[in-house]
């Protein structure tokens, strides 16, 4: 990132260790980074504990990335979620769909720009039914519980 943005590297850097010293007990994932989560998908069953995420940083980046080699034919899907549902969200699930990948858009852990955006784009998605699913929260939970996708 600090190739390709300095600035907001900078930004991100200065907030994250603002944040350090505020409470000495919080530390990042790896001392240089930038970023102050994690998270590596390294199977077909992955979830994440439900949350909220307040005063995203809107000229930011999302960091999205895939370890190793990803075939959907053998199993796994992605399921997405996060800010914004006209922006991000949207051209991640259809670029998605174009690759042959099954997903699922997880609606109430989403939001749009404003509710119209995020209705717009959640209706536009569901065009591309069946490589493409809009469910909710409460859905996911019973589709993992049954063992199901």
């Amino acid at each position: 990132m600090s190739t390709y943005a300095k600035s907001l590297t900078t930004f991100c850097q200065t907030a994250l260790l603002a944040i350090e010293h505020w409470n000495p007990s919080l530390s990042r994932p790896f001392k240089n980074s930038a970023f102050s989560t994690l998270t590596f998908n390294f199977g077909p069953n992955v979830c994440t504990v439900p949350h909220k995420d307040f005063k995203n940083l809107g000229w930011g980046w999302c960091a999205v990335t895939s370890l190793g080699s990803y075939d959907h034919t053998t199993g796994g899907h992605l399921v997405l979620s996060g800010v914004t549902t006209d922006c991000c969200v949207l051209t991640t699930a259809l670029a998605a769909v174009d690759a042959g990948v099954y997903v699922q858009v997880v609606e109430d852990a989403c939001a749009g720009a404003d509710a119209e955006s995020h209705q717009k784009a959640l209706d536009l998605m569901r065009l591309y039914s069946p490589m493409l699913e809009v469910v909710t929260l409460d859905e996911l939970r019973d589709l993992i519980r049954a063992g199901g996708q």
